[in-house]
């Protein structure tokens, strides 16, 4: 129920997508921001998707002066620093949990996460 079919590109997965944009690296991830023209990805991190997103519409948006980005250094600095904690630890974090080889593996993997939940 939670699927959405592609209708653009007829796309069952995201590895499809990612063999449509000729990608070798086989590290099929999850979100993506595709080009419908061009039938590439032009972004696969989400950080920098939502840095794109955060003003690529402005001439459309109503409130076009809002942004998820503060203008201010120290605010940015901040949400930086958050963001270099969450990817490794919570992102990456779930992924090691899902893909661990063995119990000892997804144990440390789960204590890991768990931990920095905590501390967010």
């Amino acid at each position: 129920d939670a699927l959405i079919p592609d209708t653009i590109n007829g796309a069952k997965t995201i590895r499809d997508l990612y063999e449509m944009a000729d990608d070798k690296s086989g590290k099929y991830s999850t979100p993506i921001l595709w080009c419908k023209k061009e039938k590439t990805i032009v972004c696969n991190e989400s950080i920098e998707i939502l840095k794109i997103l955060n003003s690529a519409f402005n001439q459309f948006a109503k409130h076009p002066e809002r942004s998820l980005f503060p203008e201010d250094d120290d605010e940015t600095k901040q949400l930086d620093a958050l963001n270099e904690f969450i990817y490794p630890n919570v992102n990456n974090g779930v992924f090691r949990c899902g893909f661990a080889k063995s119990q000892k593996a997804y144990s440390t993997a789960h204590a890991e996460l768990f931990d920095s939940l905590d501390r967010l």
